[in-house]
Formats: structure tokens, sequence, C-alpha cells
């Protein structure tokens, strides 16, 4: 049994997306309250329980994709993987944000209905 199971959390981990980049699509934008330090930004996903806690680089990642405005970040669907960052002295993984990318013409090409 992988630990980390033991103790379920309603906030992704990069450990959740076991290596895999995902499409999601946002759902719900709420401000949670965090005991002892204060509310932060987090984002749901459409048929997904656990939400995503903003930093400023995700939040600031969705803002310049979709606007100031969170009301128009609901229905709009985000790229989720993982990456190396740096904290407290060492590397460690966590959650980045991305646009879905767009087809590149081969793949455009195969999505023609005949």
């Amino acid at each position: 049994m992988n630990i980390g199971e033991a103790f379920p959390s309603a906030f992704l981990k990069a450990s959740d997306l076991q290596g895999k980049t995902v499409k999601a699509t946002i759902s719900e934008f709420e401000m949670v309250d965090f005991d002892g330090e204060g509310k932060k930004p987090v984002v749901r996903f459409k048929g997904k329980d656990s939400g995503l806690v903003l930093n400023k680089t995700r939040a600031n990642t969705l803002r310049g994709l979709f606007g100031d405005e969170t009301d128009s970040w609901l229905g709009k669907v985000v790229v989720l993987s993982t990456i190396k960052v740096p904290f407290q002295g060492s590397m460690t993984d966590s959650i980045t944000v991305a646009a879905v990318p767009e087809p590149t013409p081969q793949e455009a090409e195969n999505d023609v209905p005949f």
C-alpha cells in the first residue's frame, strides 16, 4: 500500500498525477480558509473530488489565459502536469497549469470527419 493513500486530501498533490499530463475542466473557484494560513484560492475540476490550491504562479497563469475575473475561468480546459521546483533548499515536484496546446497541422488534418 502507498502510505499516501492512508491520508486522503481534499487538494491535489503532484503525486496524484502519477507523472501524467492531464486535461481538466475548471468547474469551480473558491477561497478556502486554511487554519493558521488564511484564505487561499482553489480551483476544482469537473468530475474530480480534489481541488488545486493556487499559488501565485498558477493564479497568474490562469489570469493570463482567461482574464482577471475568476467567473470567466469556469468551463475552461487546462493541462495539469508536474515539474520540479526549488522548495526550502531542495527540488520537489509541483503541479503546473498550462493552456491546452493547439493541434499541429497534422493533428488538425486527422480531425477531418471524412
